[in-house]
């Protein structure tokens, strides 16, 4: 359970930092990489450093109202289940993540000492800014029971007791994960919506009252899971698995496949899919504009195209760093093949139940440079539903995320 929670955790922050430049590309599948980076990356290099300095704020103020809150409620879960040693990681964890927004603090007075843009440029990236922290903010929360904690704790711990029978406590847990989602609105969607609706913004009122009422929506599943298992119930009452609430939806002109259309319009895209094969492709709303990420399962990250949502046009491309050739010279070292790699992974007692479970999935091995471990994707049909990570050394199943059973 340790090693599952660590992972958990880990993947969990990653989503959350908003601040690195390209997530694993195991994580893109799933999820855009939602970054500022990429747009401190950007600016920086384009020499216009004061947007660079906004955006650096705008990473650390992330970290304030989106990753420590989020943190916080896990290490207080952590600590609630008497989990001591997890709870004490994630004290460390909040620690790391200030250190890292103060870092960013620092840097961005440096970018200023630099900037050389108008106020009405800077107005104009602020406003932009604002509705990338309204998406993200909104965000999180939305993707609870598909990500992070949920996927990888509660639903563990729920099939397993299901599966011995124990159907009121695996009720009381998923009772802990509603209160747990219904907390990160309190404390992360709410709690922003509510210090806007103070500047007397008649959109920000309406966000607040919507998000309330999800956030009361899974209090009350949390409630009524909690009287189904005072029932001691034989088996899973289905009505356990609706959470389906609405929730407001981002506003933007542009679909992901239209987004993904106009960036595979851009030369630089087409020498890219030239060069390498099995290229994935990912579209993410940014709240003002749209981010199509290209990669591999073996090269990771190749590159992020940038997409105006309102004009409908490419207005940058940003290249994923890397020495390519040190890739190339690095595979001759590789121990495991993709045929082993199958094989190990597959022979691992979930991964196999979950096989037997789903005779129509096959896997699909290559090795990510950059985090240094083989990567199975779980393929059934056409579309991805979970990822297996094998180290080369040790030939270890590292990690495993498969997709729904029930």
């Amino acid at each position: 359970m340790k090693k599952q929670l660590c992972f958990a955790i880990a993947l969990y922050t990653a989503y959350l930092l908003l601040f690195s430049e390209f997530v694993p590309t195991g994580e893109a599948v799933y999820e855009g990489s939602a970054n500022a980076n990429m747009w401190i990356r950007r600016y920086e290099r384009k020499g216009q450093f004061g947007k660079a300095a906004l955006w650096r704020e705008t990473a650390a103020r992330c970290m304030d109202i989106i990753s420590i809150p989020l943190a916080k409620i896990t290490m207080e879960y952590c600590q609630r289940v008497e989990n001591m040693e997890l709870a004490r990681d994630m004290k460390a964890e909040i620690a790391d993540v200030k250190m890292r927004r103060d870092e960013h603090l620092r840097r961005a007075k440096i970018n200023w000492r630099k900037a050389k843009e108008s106020e009405k440029e800077l107005d104009a990236e602020r406003a932009k800014i604002d509705k990338f922290i309204v998406e993200w903010v909104s965000h999180y929360p939305n993707q609870f029971y598909d990500f992070g904690i949920y996927r990888n704790v509660f639903r563990e711990q729920i099939e397993i007791l299901i599966d011995r029978g124990k159907i009121a406590e695996a009720l009381l847990i998923e009772a802990d994960a509603s209160d747990m989602c219904a907390r990160q609105y309190t404390d992360v969607t709410i709690r922003y919506f509510r210090e806007k609706s103070k500047e007397a913004r008649q959109e920000a009122h309406r966000q607040l009252a919507a998000y309330e009422k999800v956030r009361n929506e899974h209090l009350k599943r949390s409630a009524m899971l909690r009287a189904l298992a005072k029932q001691n119930p034989e088996s899973w009452p289905p009505v356990a698995d609706k959470r389906d609430f609405s929730t407001p939806e981002s506003k933007h002109k542009l679909t992901a496949d239209r987004a993904i259309k106009l960036a595979r319009g851009d030369k630089r895209i087409h020498q890219i899919l030239e060069r390498h094969r099995d290229v994935r492709e990912f579209a993410w709303f940014q709240g003002f504009c749209w981010t199509v990420s290209y990669y591999t399962r073996d090269w990771g990250n190749l590159a992020i195209v940038f997409v105006d949502d309102e004009i409908g046009k490419v207005t940058d491309f940003l290249a994923s760093p890397g020495d390519l050739e040190e890739r190339e010279r690095s595979e001759e070292k590789l121990r495991l093949s993709p045929e082993k790699v199958i094989e190990i992974a597959r022979e691992n007692p979930k991964v196999k139940s979950y096989f037997r479970q789903n005779p129509g999935a096959r896997g699909n091995a290559a090795y990510n440079w950059r985090y240094k471990c083989w990567i199975m994707e779980v393929i059934l049909g056409d579309r991805e539903i979970g990822i297996v990570s094998v180290s080369d050394k040790t030939g270890e199943v590292l990690e495993i995320a498969l997709g729904q059973k029930r």
